[in-house]
């Protein structure tokens, strides 16, 4: 199988180069670039969304517990996203893992839950929600 990886490789590069000149590859182009989508840029750029983000951090947690934390938005604002991470000290032997990153079941929070799987230390959940206004 490795000797046959860099002909696999030449081929697909091949049929790509001619896709790119051929007559079925212009009209693929024109077809990604059509007025459609310049309207929906031009459209999207003079509407620009405004985002903030909202962070909040966790309770402690020693090794074996969890550590949630719930980042909210504003009554005025909408939730459009999230994501979250574990903060720790790597030499005090804590060792966080991710539980869950998702929305609230309101739909306007994100909430994340983080394990201690270290040895010992301490780990806090940190959170992120990305709030359109």
């Amino acid at each position: 199988m490795r000797a046959r990886l860099p002909l696999i490789l030449s081929m697909a590069a091949l049929v790509v180069a001619l896709f790119g000149a051929t007559p079925l590859g212009h009209v693929a182009r024109k077809a990604l670039h059509g007025t459609a989508a310049k309207a929906a840029v031009v459209r999207a750029a003079s509407n620009p969304i405004r985002v903030r983000v909202r962070s909040k951090v966790g309770t402690s947690a020693r090794h074996g517990d969890h550590s949630e934390a719930i980042a909210d938005c504003k009554s005025n604002e909408t939730l459009t996203g999230g994501g979250g991470g574990a903060s720790y000290i790597a030499r005090s032997g804590a060792k966080g893992r991710m539980e869950e990153s998702q929305p609230t079941s309101t739909n306007t929070s994100w909430q994340v839950d983080v394990r201690n799987d270290g040895s010992g230390g301490t780990v806090y959940a940190v959170a992120y929600a990305l709030c359109a206004y």
